[in-house]
């Protein structure tokens, strides 16, 4: 009988909302953990630091266990229903990285990442950088790239770190891709920030609609937002 896939699973986490990891992403945890498909592990990474040390140590703590898949998840993001369905397939096609797409909320305004969706192979899509918020990694990237560090700082940007694990990958050959199931981003947003951007919009399209402008334009109170 075949053994089944062995598969780490770690949650980055850190005093960020004092180590808060959210409901829906261990609801989905507890989910996987009972996959009749996997030989399945959980560990919560927590306030390892700098960041990218906490993600070589997950890809060398899944290599010292004998793992086929080293899965990290930031404490933040949702997982879609089918994600066992999705680690499942990353092995078994032998996917060097998958990365599922999410939202981010830039100052320049908000994105999904990737934006670079290239040839697909089913549900999947080559992509030439993923974000770091769900990560798939193939035992094959260990394999091909005994020697880290495979993730590296180079910006203040998760994006940019997962940036240079994807570069690393291509240069040996591997490629990297997304999944069309997207994951959830949770973020605490400044709602003063939302409230005065939203009533911007609402008076502009009244100007524009030639109607009457609300009272705060006439009248406008002394907000200022650095």
């Amino acid at each position: 009988m075949k053994p089944k896939p062995k598969v780490s699973v770690f949650v980055l986490c850190s005093t960020e909302r004092c180590g808060w990891v959210n409901p829906s992403l261990c609801l989905s945890l507890i989910a996987l953990q009972r996959d009749p498909r996997f030989d399945l592990t959980v560990e919560m990474v927590m306030d390892k630091r700098p960041v990218e040390h906490a993600r070589n140590f997950c890809i060398v703590s899944a290599r010292a266990s004998g793992a086929d898949a080293c899965v990290q998840i930031d404490n933040d993001m949702t997982l879609p229903s089918n994600f066992g369905g999705i680690v499942h397939d990353t092995i078994t096609t032998g996917k060097a990285v998958v990365g599922l797409p999410s939202g981010i909320l830039p100052p320049e305004g908000p994105r999904m990442i990737p934006e670079d969706n290239g040839a697909p192979d089913g549900q999947f899509r080559q992509a030439g950088c993923v974000g770091g918020g769900v990560l798939i990694i193939g035992s094959v990237v260990w394999r091909v790239i005994p020697r880290g560090p495979w993730f590296r700082w180079l910006a203040n940007d998760d994006e940019i770190l997962s940036r240079r694990l994807s570069e690393l990958v291509r240069e040996h050959g591997l490629n990297v891709w997304t999944h069309q199931c997207v994951a959830g981003h949770l973020k605490t947003v400044n709602a003063t920030h939302w409230v005065l951007r939203l009533t911007r919009l609402e008076n502009e399209r009244a100007r524009q609609s030639g109607g009457v402008l609300p009272l705060e334009v006439l009248s406008p109170p002394v907000f200022v937002e650095k």
